[in-house]
């Protein structure tokens, strides 16, 4: 997983509102709640396990490849998936 995020590097330009939008409600917290992550390692979890959803359909998938593509799109806001 390391070595996947080391290539997950372009950092998002976010406005602040979306910061406060994600410190809100995406971030990781501990059981305190205390943010875990900041908002670039969020994408570079959520463009990670997204791609490792390709091993249920291709077991030689890419995962690396899969996940630099879903980041990219992910930090260029050109797709943003969420939950309601």
């Amino acid at each position: 997983m390391e070595k996947i995020k080391a290539l997950l590097t372009k950092e998002p330009e976010l406005s602040s509102n979306a910061i406060t939008v994600l410190k809100k409600r995406y971030l990781k917290r501990d059981a305190e709640g205390n943010l875990q992550e900041t908002p670039k390692e969020m994408f570079q979890r959520v463009a990670i396990n997204i791609a490792q959803a390709d091993l249920n359909y291709n077991k030689d998938a890419d995962i690396a490849e899969i996940a630099k593509k879903f980041y990219d799109i992910m930090v260029d806001l050109k797709f943003l998936p969420n939950s309601p």
